[in-house]
C-alpha cells in the first residue's frame, strides 16, 4: 500500500511540475512571451502579488480599454509595471498614449504610456507561481535558484548513475558478459533446503530523475518581476485666492465731464488751466498714461490753440490785470503745441499710482497770439484718453 501511493504522489507530482513547466516556461518560449511575477498588490484581485503573468508583445495600435498591459516606468530602463489600461489618447503631435490604472488604486497613473515603453499585454497567469519573487530579494532570489537548481540537476544525475549501476549487476549471465559485467556463478545448495528467497534492488524508475530535473526548472520561472504599484489620490481644500481690482477714476467718478476747463470768448493770447485728479479705486498699482486729440469747427483754431500737460502741476495765475491769463507751474510732459483729430500721447507710462493712491495733471488750453481773423465763433473741444496698466512684477 505505502509503494502505491509513493507511486501515485510521484505521478501527481510529475504530471503537475509538467505541467507548470509548460504553462510557466515552455509555451511562453515557444510564443516569444515573457514571464513576470507581480510583485505588489494593486492589481489585486485580479492578479495578488506572486501571481505569474505572461506577457506577450503587442502594437499599441492594437490595444484598447480594458487590456492589461506591462510597460517600462521610464523608457529604456529595466523596472516595469502591469496595471489596465483605462483611456485611450494623442499627444499634440499625433502619439497615441494609454492612460493606466492599478485595479485597486483610486487615480490613474501620473504619466501616460507612450509606445517606446509598451512591452507587451497580458496574455494568461498562474497563481501563486510566481511567490518566490515576492519573499525574496532580486539577489536573494537569484542565489537560491542557482543553488536549488544545481543541486537538483545533481541529484537527478546521481539517480542515473545509481539505476545505470543497479541495472547492470542485476542482468542475465549471457546479457552482462556481452556488456563485459563478470559473470556470477550462485553457489549450490543443499537440494533438503530450500533455497533463501532473496529480492534484488529495484532499478530506479527512468521517470524519478525527470521529475527532480522538472522541480529543478520551477525554480527558473518568474526570474522576472513586474510591479502593480499603488498609488491614491486626496483633494486638499480651505485655501482662498481673490483676485485684485484695477480701478482708475478721474476726480472720483468713473466717467468724468471736464467743464470746468470750458471758455467762453477767448481772445488772441488768453489761456485758461485747470487741475485734473486720477483716483486709484483698486487693489493693484497701476501706471497711467493719456493720449489727446482735438476738433474744431474750424481746423483754423484748432491750429492755434496750444495745449501743455504738466503731470502734478498747479494753476498760476500770471496776471492781476487779465483772469483769463493762467498757466501751470512744473516740467511740461506735453507743449505747448497743438493737437490733432490722431491721438497724440501726452503723459506715457512714467508714474505708479498706487492702491487708493492718486495722481493730479495740470492742463493749460491757449490761444496762440498768431490766431488768424478767421478762428472767431468757432468751437473747439479737446478728448482726453486715460489708461491705467496693472504694474506687473
Amino acid at each position: 500500500m505505502a509503494r502505491h501511493l509513493v507511486r501515485a504522489v510521484s505521478w501527481v507530482v510529475l504530471l503537475g511540475a509538467t505541467a507548470l513547466v509548460t504553462v510557466a516556461v515552455v509555451v511562453p518560449r515557444v510564443a516569444g512571451a515573457t514571464p513576470y511575477t507581480v510583485l505588489t498588490g494593486s492589481m489585486s484581485p485580479a492578479y495578488p502579488a506572486g501571481t505569474l503573468v505572461v506577457v506577450r508583445p503587442v502594437d499599441l495600435a492594437d490595444v484598447r480599454v480594458g487590456d492589461v498591459v506591462t510597460y517600462q516606468l521610464r523608457s529604456g530602463e529595466p523596472a516595469v509595471a502591469t496595471h489596465r489600461v483605462v483611456g485611450v489618447g494623442w499627444t499634440a503631435d499625433g502619439e497615441k498614449v494609454l492612460t493606466t490604472r492599478g485595479d485597486a488604486n483610486a487615480a490613474v497613473d501620473a504619466a501616460p504610456v507612450r509606445e517606446v515603453q509598451l512591452r507587451g499585454e497580458v496574455w494568461y497567469s498562474v497563481p501563486w507561481v510566481g511567490r518566490l519573487n515576492v519573499l525574496l530579494s532580486p539577489e536573494q532570489h537569484q542565489l537560491l535558484v542557482q543553488l536549488a537548481a544545481g543541486a537538483l540537476f545533481l541529484y537527478a544525475a546521481v539517480l542515473l548513475l545509481r539505476g545505470w549501476r543497479s541495472d547492470r549487476g542485476h542482468m542475465p549471465a549471457r546479457h552482462a558478459a556481452e556488456h563485459g559485467a563478470p559473470r556470477r556463478v550462485e553457489p549450490r545448495r543443499p537440494a533438503r533446503r530450500r533455497a533463501a528467497s532473496r529480492t534484488a534492488p529495484r532499478p530506479t524508475r527512468p521517470w524519478t530523475p525527470v521529475v527532480v530535473a522538472l522541480v529543478g526548472a520551477l525554480g527558473l520561472v518568474g526570474g522576472l518581476g513586474t510591479q502593480a504599484y499603488w498609488n491614491d489620490v486626496e483633494t486638499v481644500s480651505g485655501a482662498t485666492v481673490t483676485s485684485g481690482s484695477l480701478d482708475l477714476l478721474v476726480e472720483g467718478q468713473q466717467s468724468y465731464t471736464w467743464t470746468a476747463l470750458d471758455l467762453a470768448n477767448i481772445a488772441p493770447g488768453e489761456s485758461t488751466a485747470k487741475v485734473l485728479t486720477l483716483n486709484n479705486a483698486g487693489t493693484t498699482p497701476f501706471t497711467v498714461s493719456i493720449t489727446a486729440s482735438a476738433t474744431a469747427s474750424d481746423v483754423a483754431l484748432r491750429d492755434a490753440m496750444r495745449v501743455t500737460v504738466v503731470p502734478a502741476g498747479t494753476v498760476n495765475q500770471t496776471s492781476a490785470v487779465y483772469p483769463r491769463a493762467q498757466s501751470c507751474t512744473g516740467t511740461a510732459s506735453f507743449g505747448p503745441a497743438a493737437l490733432t483729430s490722431s491721438a497724440t500721447t501726452v503723459l506715457s507710462q512714467s508714474v505708479t499710482v498706487d492702491p487708493w493712491g492718486s495722481l493730479t495733471i495740470c492742463v493749460r488750453l491757449q490761444l496762440d497770439l498768431s490766431a488768424a481773423n478767421e478762428t472767431q465763433s468757432d468751437t473747439y473741444t479737446p478728448t482726453f484718453t486715460l489708461t491705467a496698466t496693472q504694474v506687473t512684477p
